[in-house]
């Protein structure tokens, strides 16, 4: 599992790329041998305004997961982010080991 940090309109310190990864770390452990990049945007497009935290978690050999999460702080984003993802990746996990049992996947999707 690789992590990429960025930031727009919000400097990414080390204090904040130390809380990123931690954060991903414990959320994602589970699945680490199936998850290639994990990119974390974090933006803040109006100072001291609320905070985007974008995750992308890629599944290879192909496919992979993004949720966004808007909070009134970077820590609460980043961490309501990343658990939505990992809730995610391993929802996209079951549906590739249904596919692979040859019992089908059905279900409803909603999109953020």
């Amino acid at each position: 599992m690789r992590l990429e940090i960025l930031g727009r309109n919000l400097g990414v310190t080390d204090d904040v790329s130390g809380l990123v990864e931690r954060v991903v770390v414990s959320a994602l452990t589970p699945f680490r041998m199936r998850v290639g990049l994990v990119r974390v945007l974090l933006d803040e497009p109006v100072p001291g305004g609320p905070v985007r935290c974008h995750i992308l978690v890629g599944l290879p050999p192909a496919g992979g997961v993004g949720v966004g999460e808007i909070a009134p702080d970077l820590a609460i984003a980043v961490d309501r982010g990343v658990r939505r993802a990992a809730e995610e990746v391993g929802r996209a996990l079951a549906r590739r080991r249904g596919r692979r049992d040859g019992r089908g996947v059905s279900g409803t999707y909603v999109l953020h």
